[in-house]
């Protein structure tokens, strides 16, 4: 039996959170998501809705620091993300892709 991860029900409702409450950033070449949630449960309800990435952070806050961890959250939630949401992260995942990956012309997060 292969592991379960999150439901689709659990992502579509991380990306609500995240699409209402996350910001994406770069700095100095890394990247970072940060969701400032309106409470200490939707904070640690949005981190096991992603697999367990990232981390909770002073009860509401949950972020993520890694290329990897950042990109794969992304991917998770990319059907229910808003168009606003998508072209900022495609946008931060492209600024901050490791080198060969943009050379190899990869297309979605």
């Amino acid at each position: 039996m292969r592991p379960r991860g999150p439901s689709r029900t659990d992502l579509a409702g991380a990306a609500i959170l995240f699409n209402t409450y996350a910001r994406l950033r770069t700095s100095r070449g890394e990247v970072a998501v940060t969701l400032d949630a309106p409470s200490p449960l939707a904070a640690r309800r949005f981190g096991a809705q992603v697999g367990g990435l990232g981390e909770v952070v002073d009860d509401t806050l949950w972020f993520a620091t890694t290329f990897e961890s950042v990109q794969a959250v992304i991917a998770m939630l990319w059907p229910w993300l808003s168009a606003e949401m998508r072209r900022g992260a495609k946008a931060v995942l492209e600024e901050v892709a490791p080198a060969g990956r943009q050379e190899a012309g990869a297309g979605h997060p």
